[in-house]
């Protein structure tokens, strides 16, 4: 979608910041001339608010030389942020929620996308569906919204991905549609 692009993926950051830890714990027991220190609290993982639910998240952040979205630049020096929430409902079925906000550094252009989605997996074959919101903040304001449909293939044997997404926008500021083919290699560091 985007070109040129830097990404810092701060999955730790946001796990700190959703994860607690627990510190409970007692106090030492005295008696006579020995003092008995208290057991160590317990270890846990994923204290935090998100604890438990099943949901995962990630922040993410970067700047685009130049910020091209479907073929149209809209202007260079763009830096950006996303706030992304997933949860896996079981039987390859999976619900996404996220929001994702740019400002270039030279023009009062500004852009808030919030989108949600929900996928079903059938082996190497992913469908998915999906709706977004974008606001765009120079000149008083202006918005449009698009929902989506896609189809994923994961090949065997290489984690390549093979995807061909189509965007409808409902309110025609687009060119009312667009299709989209992706293909994606992803390499755990």
């Amino acid at each position: 979608m985007k070109l040129n692009k830097i990404m810092f993926n701060s999955v730790g950051v946001m796990t700190a910041l959703i994860a607690g830890s627990s510190m409970a714990g007692e106090v030492g027991n005295i008696t006579g001339d020995s003092i008995t220190a208290p057991p160590p609290p317990p270890v846990e993982s994923g204290g935090g608010i998100l604890a438990g639910t099943g949901i995962e998240g990630s922040v993410s952040g970067g700047f685009d030389s130049t910020y091209v979205f479907r073929g149209q630049d809209f202007g260079d020096n763009l830096a950006w942020g996303a706030l992304d929430l997933s949860k896996d409902l079981g039987n390859g079925l999976a619900i996404n929620i996220g929001a994702w906000y740019a400002s270039l550094f030279e023009d009062p252009f500004t852009e808030l996308d919030l989108y949600a989605g929900i996928e079903q997996s059938f082996g190497p074959v992913t469908l998915g569906l999906g709706y977004t919101y974008y606001w765009y903040g120079q000149d008083g304001g202006s918005y449009t919204q698009e929902v989506g449909a896609s189809a994923k293939y994961t090949l065997p044997f290489v984690p390549i991905d093979l995807k061909l997404s189509y965007f409808y926008d409902i309110e025609e500021v687009n060119n009312g549609s667009y299709l989209q083919l992706h293909a994606g290699y992803k390499q755990d560091l």
